[in-house]
């Protein structure tokens, strides 16, 4: 090499060195960001390997808790059920509660849908849109591609007839979903957006304006005899969606987009509107699961209702003092004439013939999500499900099963306030007296925090300066109103101990309609720093589902550190 050869790199090398030098505080912010997306990225491997690794543990167990409190083989329609782990993990179940097949390496976000094939169509935990094999390997995916980066999928989606996927997505900033028809290539083909609908089809509807539309479900319809008796608005391929915060449910026509077909009388906030298929009893008639969110704490019940769409009434309904679910739940006609009905915020899925008898229900110590049942010969993948003896013998539940949104007294997605009290931040009760009518399950226990803030203070609050008296009363729901106190204590401030855990046994009250009462009194008009009292959020727990408390319903939701899940749940209006 030449002396100015080597005198040329000897000045390039310099020039990059300081370019370099003088680019890093630009380059600065992006290195950051770069870093931080690889410790994410680590982090959300990391919590994915270890909820998949317990999920695993779950399943190795003699007697994993997939609790089948009823079964009447004579009666049920029999199959296999579509579970969510842990409302993560798809697996299927045969209906004695074993796990017959389970998607390890899988992680979905809400639905997941078998096809004859054995394939699963799924929306993954990170967003994105996937179908895999029977081992799990992937075959198809759908990265948000050119919709805005922000733009996400939820609660559905389905295979059409042409091989396309239909999804919902939700637009960031609108609070407005639009449905998307994706080709196997991931184009998008067509495209239905509520932003273009509102002000003609939906005027006049009441608006929640953290989250205007939130669909939960939709169907391609199936051949039907509305349709073969001339009425368009049936006609096969049409789309019908549940719109739950318009309380609607309605029929897209698929050429025109135009809204052809809505029903809303008496619907609170409901989800899974579906069309019965040709060759089920009540063939064209529509399902709805009612949930009544509205009446969280009061009414509290959820029903089942089956549609005519023509004559647009109800000509069957489920309906139970023990049944509701304020939010999720799904529902399926079975080949027999009964009906599956998933009660997640409940805590069951079960099964019911036309009249109302429970024939086969499943109590997991997680909530159960969208679980669907298929027949034993859907798909060759299935294992084959020989009827043995002890299959035969009926299975009775000792007591009555009551959902345990009956007998929460905060139901999921109630506001509550956070605060740090005793070092640790806590989910508290708004107000510091509160009320709620409950239907108190056996071997209850209520889970009970009470005590003082130690920072800030809140507008409208009693501030406390010498003491407060804590007390918890169940009253009867006859006429007499007796009164138990379940608890009364007196904390002073500062006085060394600002919080307190009790658990107190409802055995009394087993199978009661009751009002359980919280109440919290200061007194007082000393000199001492004042306080806000507080209660943390009670919890009641039925019999085993001392699991609960310890957070095993909820594993999946930081698998990315909380941020997806946090950002999917402002945007549907369930965090304030």
């Amino acid at each position: 090499m030449t002396t100015r050869r080597r005198r040329r790199i000897l000045i390039a090398v310099l020039a990059a060195a300081f370019l370099g030098a003088a680019a890093f505080p630009l380059l600065r912010p992006s290195i950051a960001a770069l870093g931080r997306r690889v410790a994410a990225s680590v982090r959300e491997r990391r919590t994915r390997a270890e909820f998949e690794a317990r999920v695993r543990q779950f399943l190795a167990e003699p007697d994993p808790g997939l609790r089948i409190a009823v079964h009447d083989p004579l009666r049920s329609a029999g199959g296999y059920n579509m579970v969510l782990i842990w409302r993560r993990i798809p697996a299927l179940m045969d209906m004695s509660g074993a796990i017959v097949h389970v998607w390890n390496d899988v992680i979905c976000r809400g639905r997941a849908r078998l096809d004859e094939r054995g394939n699963l169509l799924l929306i993954d935990a990170d967003t994105s849109l996937r179908e895999v094999d029977w081992e799990g390997r992937e075959i198809w995916r759908f990265d948000a591609g050119e919709l805005p980066a922000r733009d996400f999928p939820h609660h559905d989606l389905i295979r059409l007839r042409n091989g396309n996927v239909l999804v919902p997505y939700r637009e960031w900033g609108s609070k407005l979903d639009y449905l998307l028809e994706l080709s196997s290539s991931g184009e998008t083909v067509w495209r239905w957006h509520f932003a273009d609908h509102m002000e003609r089809d939906f005027a006049g509807l009441e608006i929640d304006p953290r989250d205007i539309t939130h669909v939960n479900s939709v169907q391609e319809l199936p051949e039907n005899r509305m349709h073969q008796q001339g009425d368009d608005r049936f006609a096969l391929g049409n789309i019908l969606v549940s719109a739950r915060n318009l309380n609607t449910v309605f029929i897209i026509d698929k050429e025109s987009g135009e809204v052809v077909w809505r029903y809303e009388q008496d619907l609170d906030h409901q989800h899974e509107a579906q069309m019965i298929a040709p060759h089920l009893p009540g063939a064209g008639n529509i399902l709805v699961f009612n949930n009544g969110l509205a009446n969280k704490n009061a009414y509290r019940r959820s029903e089942v209702l089956e549609l005519d769409p023509v004559a647009e009434e109800v000509v069957w309904r489920y309906a139970s003092e023990r049944f509701f679910s304020p939010t999720g739940g799904v529902q399926q006609r079975l080949p027999n004439g009964n009906t599956l009905i998933c009660s997640s915020d409940g805590g069951r899925t079960f099964e019911v013939d036309p009249g109302g008898t429970i024939v086969w229900q499943w109590t997991p110590p997680f909530p159960p999500m969208r679980s669907r049942r298929y027949a034993v010969d859907f798909c060759p993948r299935l294992p084959d499900s020989p009827i043995s003896a002890a299959d035969l013998e009926p299975k009775a539940a000792s007591t009555p099963f009551i959902d345990r949104s009956l007998y929460s007294f905060v139901i999921q997605h109630d506001s509550l306030s956070t605060r740090n009290i005793d070092g640790e931040d806590r989910p508290c009760l708004p107000d510091a007296n509160e009320c709620r009518d409950l239907l108190i399950p056996q071997q209850a226990v209520m889970l009970a925090g009470y005590g003082f803030a130690t920072e800030g203070h809140d507008t409208g609050r009693t501030q406390v300066r010498d003491g407060t008296t804590f007390t918890i009363a169940v009253r009867s729901a006859g006429e007499d109103k007796e009164e138990h106190v379940l608890l009364e204590d007196t904390l002073v401030p500062g006085s060394g101990e600002d919080w307190v855990e009790r658990e107190l046994a409802l055995d009394a009250f087993a199978g009661q309609e009751v009002q359980v009462c919280l109440d919290a009194k200061g007194y007082g008009d000393g000199n001492a720093t004042p306080r806000i009292a507080f209660w943390r959020r009670p919890r009641i727990l039925a019999g085993g589902a001392r699991a609960l408390a310890a957070g095993l319903d909820q594993p999946a939701d930081e698998l990315d550190g909380g941020a997806t899940a946090k950002r999917q749940m402002e945007a549907l209006g369930y965090v304030d």
